[in-house]
């Protein structure tokens, strides 16, 4: 085992793949975390040593809870990813945390209708054109 999670400390129910950014494991816990919430991490870890850091602990507020599906690695060392409820709709979100920085940006907020909502699935980097030079692409299975 290269690291075990403390429900209160680092999270909690790591369900999703690992990203491998720069040597630098990066992934989600569904919950838990240092938060009296418990609404999940965004966490790395270092692959030699198993020795994890908390990046950003979800709040139940409008950033969403209960992250799940995994990151995606965009651009200005930016990781993308859903959070499966919460919000203003509770139906969810698409969030970025620059990994310099640790600054988290709610980006979409599902209303749960005809955007769908609850999504369950990660983000995939695509190729097209915006303003970053890069798209995600939403591949999400709603509940709704």
């Amino acid at each position: 085992m290269l690291h075990g999670f403390d429900y209160h400390v680092d999270g909690n129910a790591p369900s999703s793949d690992l990203l491998l950014k720069g040597g630098v494991l990066f992934g989600t816990t569904f919950s838990g975390g240092p938060t009296s919430d418990g609404d999940g991490t965004i966490f790395s870890m270092d692959p030699g040593t198993g020795a994890t850091t908390t990046l950003y602990s979800f709040t139940d507020g409008t950033d969403g809870i209960f992250p799940s599906g995994g990151l995606a690695a965009g651009p200005n060392s930016s990781l993308y990813g859903v959070a499966q409820q919460g919000t203003s709709s509770g139906a969810g979100a698409i969030f970025a945390l620059k990994t310099k920085t640790n600054k988290f940006t709610a980006l979409y907020d599902f209303t749960g209708g005809a955007d769908g909502g609850i999504p369950r699935a990660g983000l995939v980097a695509g190729s097209g054109v915006s303003s970053t030079g890069q798209q995600l692409l939403i591949m999400a299975q709603s509940s709704r």
